[in-house]
């Protein structure tokens, strides 16, 4: 069996409602590539968000770092 670490992207992207959280805001690329980076299997966001940037954008990016949803 494996654990599969994800972190939730809420509060942390500036294209979806980031600024209202007050925490740092990172655009998309740049967060996905810091999850990944910490050792992440993949990332929970707000569907309002992958709308947003559109799916085929989103799921090129999560599979160019190798991460799940």
């Amino acid at each position: 069996m494996k654990l599969r670490v994800f972190r939730t992207l809420w509060g942390v992207l500036g294209e979806c409602d980031g600024d209202k959280a007050g925490a740092p805001v990172l655009g998309l690329e740049e967060a996905l590539k810091e999850i990944a980076r910490l050792g992440y299997d993949g990332v929970e966001v707000p569907l309002k968000c992958i709308l947003h940037l559109g799916k085929d954008r989103f799921k090129s990016l999560l599979a160019q770092h190798s991460l799940r949803v």
